[in-house]
């Protein structure tokens, strides 16, 4: 399955340019964040946002080859095996002052893509894939979790896990 690689650091040059990605100073916060009508005291706080609310419908579109790979039987028993667990529903403590997150998702769909954008996406690429079978998943619904899942073999070329 696809996702962030790092490389190591062998020669100095490499490690000194790696210094400058980590922060030199840390300050503390000594006060919180102020809410907007929502949290609970439980250091989860509505910043003014949309919030997802009632069951989250999640659609997973397979994105290259994923003959043989186990990560097409796992995730989506992952979905089942989070919805309504004590872990997923932490997030029912989070409110935006009309409700709370109810904590709950379903696997609404799945669909499989034979590289329609070739093995080199964009966002725009990806946000193509998503539109092209949004329709056909959930009808484009705006309150669901569209997941690109990509194959080892294809990569990104902007935006997540690329900077």
């Amino acid at each position: 399955m696809g996702g962030c690689m790092t490389e190591e650091l062998t020669s100095e040059a490499d490690q000194q340019d790696q210094s400058e990605l980590l922060p030199k100073h840390v300050s503390h916060v000594r006060t919180e964040a102020k809410t907007h009508g929502g949290g609970g005291g439980n250091g989860i706080y509505y910043h003014g946002g949309p919030v997802m609310h009632g069951n989250v419908p999640v659609y997973f579109i397979w994105y290259g080859n994923w003959s043989g790979n186990s990560a097409t039987t796992l995730l989506p028993a992952l979905i089942g095996d989070l919805s309504g667990s004590s872990y997923e529903h932490i997030n029912t403590t989070y409110t935006d002052g009309s409700g709370p997150v109810a904590g709950t998702m379903t696997l609404s769909g799945q669909v499989n893509d034979n590289y329609s954008k070739g093995s080199s996406l964009s966002d725009t690429d990806i946000q193509s894939v998503v539109a092209a079978h949004c329709g056909n998943l959930g009808n484009c619904d705006t309150s669901a979790l569209y997941f690109v899942l990509t194959s080892s073999d294809v990569t990104a070329s902007s935006g997540f896990c690329t900077q």
